[in-house]
C-alpha cells in the first residue's frame, strides 16, 4: 500500500501535469508546487490530512483563519484559486462548494509620479533606456509588451502590440505620439551599432526580429526582463526618483486623463477589457471623491458665513485657547 507521502506526491504531480499540458511556464509551475507544498505542511502541522481528497470544511476554515494570522504568512485569495484547481483535478470540490465570500477592497494604493519627475526621467534616460521609457511613458506598454516587441511590429505611425494573457495575449494597435519618430531614429542608430559589432566578430550572425537586442560574443541576444528592469534602476540611481515599469505605464494613463482624453480611449490604449478597470487603474474614482469632499467643504463654509460663524479652523483654535490646550 502506497505511503501517505507518495499518495500526496502523486496528487501534486497529477495537477502539475494538467498545467504542463496547458503550456504553463516552468517558473509558474514551480510557483504552484511551492504553494501546494506550503499549504500541505501547514495542514499537517495543524493535524489535518493534506491529501486533496481528504480536505474538509474544517481544514479549509483553518486556512481561511490563517489569512489573518500574524504568526504565519497566510494563504492569499490568489492561492486559494490555485488550491481549488488542485483539489478539483483530484476529485474534490470542497472549496468551490463552500462558496467562500471574499472581502472587497476598494482602497487605492498607487504610486504616481509628479509631472516634474516624469519629465526629469525622460531627460535623464540615455542610450537604449530612452526607448524603454518612451514606450512605457508615452505609448503605454507593459514591460512584457516592450520585451515582446519586434521590428516588424512597427508600422507607419503605429505599433502592433501583443498584450499579456494566458493564451499568448491579445493584439492591439497604439499610434505613435509626436516624439516617437525621433526616438525610433535615435534607437535604430544604437541597434545598428550592436549589429555591426556582432558582424565584426561573426559575419554569419543571425539578426533577430526582436526590437531590443544586444551583442555578446559575436551573437545578438534579446533583452531579458531583468535587463529592462536594470535600465530603470540606473535611472533611479541617477535621479533619486523611485519608479518602476508599471509606474511609467500608470503615469501614461494618468497624463491622458489630466489632458482630457475620454476614459474609453484611455482604456483602449492600455488594452484593458473594461472601463472600470481603467478607472481604478488611474484613480479616477478617487479624484471624483476628492472633488465631492471639496464641494461639501465649500458648501459648509458658505453656511457658516451666512450664519455669521467663524471658519471651523478658527473656531477650534479659539476653543483650545479657552480650554488652555495647546494641542489635540
Amino acid at each position: 500500500m502506497p505511503s501517505k507521502d507518495r499518495c500526496l506526491s502523486e496528487a501534486v504531480e497529477k495537477f502539475i501535469e494538467t498545467k504542463r499540458k496547458k503550456k504553463r511556464s516552468e517558473h509558474t509551475i514551480k510557483g504552484y508546487s511551492w504553494i501546494i507544498g506550503k499549504v500541505s505542511r501547514e495542514l499537517r502541522e495543524a493535524g489535518y490530512d493534506p491529501h486533496p481528497k481528504r480536505w474538509t470544511e474544517k481544514s479549509v476554515d483553518f486556512l481561511l483563519d490563517d489569512v489573518c494570522s500574524e504568526s504565519k504568512p497566510g494563504v492569499t485569495r490568489r492561492e486559494f484559486s490555485i488550491l481549488n484547481a488542485y483539489l478539483k483535478v483530484n476529485g474534490s470540490s470542497i472549496i468551490e462548494d463552500m462558496d467562500i465570500e471574499w472581502q472587497e477592497d476598494g482602497r487605492i494604493n498607487v504610486h504616481w509620479l509628479s509631472l516634474n519627475d516624469a519629465r526629469r526621467i525622460e531627460q535623464e534616460a540615455n542610450g537604449f533606456e530612452r526607448l524603454v521609457v518612451h514606450l512605457e511613458l508615452h505609448i503605454g506598454l507593459r514591460r512584457i509588451e516592450v520585451s515582446r516587441l519586434n521590428v516588424s511590429d512597427i508600422q507607419l505611425g503605429y505599433f502592433n502590440i501583443l498584450g499579456k494573457g494566458r493564451r499568448g495575449g491579445k493584439w492591439r494597435q497604439n499610434p505613435f505620439d509626436m516624439e516617437t519618430n525621433a526616438e525610433l531614429a535615435y534607437f535604430f542608430e544604437l541597434r545598428d551599432m550592436e549589429i555591426m559589432k556582432a558582424k565584426a566578430k561573426n559575419p554569419a550572425v543571425v539578426i533577430s526580429d526582436n526590437l531590443l537586442i544586444y551583442e555578446r560574443g559575436g551573437n545578438l541576444h534579446p533583452f531579458k526582463r531583468s535587463t529592462v528592469d536594470n535600465m530603470l534602476k540606473r535611472i533611479q540611481e541617477r535621479t533619486g526618483i523611485k519608479f518602476s515599469n508599471h509606474v511609467l505605464r500608470r503615469q501614461f494613463a494618468k497624463e491622458l486623463h489630466i489632458s482630457g482624453v475620454p476614459i474609453t480611449r484611455i482604456s483602449e490604449l492600455l488594452g484593458h477589457k473594461d472601463e472600470q478597470t481603467t478607472r481604478l487603474y488611474i484613480g479616477i474614482d478617487m479624484d471624483l471623491k476628492a472633488d465631492a469632499m471639496n464641494q461639501v467643504a465649500q458648501w459648509r463654509a458658505q453656511q457658516r458665513a451666512q450664519m455669521g460663524l467663524p471658519r471651523n479652523g478658527a473656531f477650534l483654535s479659539e476653543a483650545r485657547i479657552v480650554s488652555g490646550q495647546s494641542g489635540i
